[in-house]
């Protein structure tokens, strides 16, 4: 439930990545992505709507955030995981556009998916050192300038999900990742 508040304020554009991703002004040639499929009046909607709402993303903008925050996210994924090369993440839903920092929030809400699913495993099979390593994972994702400019919650989440899970208790943990975890992209090598 916490992560699927962190991963809704990241990409409902309370946050910029700016701290962990690079502009994608600044990358994008550098970086191959599809652009994404618009008929002419799906993009003249789009102008549109990004002429009220200046820090959405454009065209081509939520894959080219997704690929340099896959890149450039600060932390390792777990031993076995990997964040997918592409998403099927719609970032231009009817409707209206995801803001600036969705593509990151994307990738960061992955990454602490798979986490939580390594740290449940280690534990469930009592591996000391992993486990210890994922909670250390996670404080250092709860660290991140991303996550703490985002995130008033992380207080919340420290004393439901973690606390309770170094203490033995991860019905907080289990709760968390499986009430928002299901859909999560990470793949398994």
């Amino acid at each position: 439930m916490l992560a699927a508040m962190v991963f809704a304020l990241a990409v409902s554009g309370c946050a910029t990545a700016t701290d962990n991703v690079v502009e994608p002004a600044a990358q994008a040639t550098q970086t191959p992505t599809p652009a994404p499929t618009l008929t002419e009046s799906e993009l003249l909607a789009w102008q549109q709507f990004a002429a009220n709402n200046p820090g959405s993303l454009g065209p081509g903008e939520g894959e080219i955030e997704y690929a340099q925050a896959r890149r450039d996210f600060p932390l390792a994924m777990p031993e076995g995981t990997t964040i997918p090369e592409t998403t099927a993440f719609d970032f231009y839903a009817p409707g209206g556009a995801l803001g600036r920092g969705a593509g990151y929030g994307l990738v960061s809400w992955t990454w602490l998916c798979a986490t939580e699913t390594e740290l449940l495993d280690a534990i469930d099979e009592g591996d000391d050192a992993r486990a210890d390593e994922s909670f250390a994972q996670l404080e250092a994702w709860m660290a991140l300038p991303s996550e703490l400019r985002v995130l008033e919650g992380l207080d919340a989440f420290r004393s439901v999900v973690i606390d309770p899970a170094r203490a033995g208790d991860t019905e907080g943990l289990e709760a968390d990742r499986q009430s928002w975890c299901a859909q999560a992209p990470f793949d398994t090598e």
